[in-house]
């Protein structure tokens, strides 16, 4: 499998059997772009903790936030490294804090829609449901030069898989 921000074509164990897969995952900018604010706020109450000599309420506060950001950065990161699509020969596995599955026989339609200027994949079942993928995705702050080609290799993939 390629690593991330990628995509690749490989192989997995499945059951005792090997079967074709691809993966597309968040690129590297997509990843931690989220987490930039954070990490800014971080910056900041650090320095004003460093140069400021306050006792009360606003340094013990700061303290606190010095904690708690790292460990929200910590632990978000693991969910946007495992984010992403994979496609198997019989069903879409959606990454997200929630794993779903779509059956490719119950996909109606793959689209690409923009809202507020990111272009995302959207899966739509038999049932209506719609799915936006984490992965891939296009913007101005979140580019992927392969969007195009990776949202056109999942239309592919499941025209080709669909009756499985």
């Amino acid at each position: 499998m390629a690593g991330y921000g990628g995509y690749g074509y490989g192989y997995g164990d499945v059951m005792g059997r090997t079967e074709e897969r691809i993966r597309f995952r968040p690129t590297p900018q997509q990843i931690l772009l989220p987490m930039l604010p954070a990490l800014v706020v971080f910056g900041s109450q650090l320095l004003l903790l460093l140069t400021e000599h306050d006792d009360g309420f606003g340094r013990t506060m700061r303290e606190v936030l010095l904690v708690l950001i790292p460990v929200v950065f910590l632990a978000a990161l693991p969910l946007n490294l495992w984010a992403g699509v994979t496609l198997t020969p019989t069903e879409v596995l959606v990454h997200s804090i929630r794993r779903r599955t779509i059956p490719l026989s119950d996909i109606r339609g793959i689209n690409i829609e923009a809202r507020m200027g990111v272009k995302t994949v959207v899966i739509t079942d038999l049932h209506g449901r719609r799915t936006r993928l984490r992965a891939p995705l296009h913007g101005f702050l979140s580019p992927d030069s392969h969007f195009e080609q990776k949202f056109h290799t999942i239309g592919q993939w499941w025209l080709a898989h669909r009756g499985n």
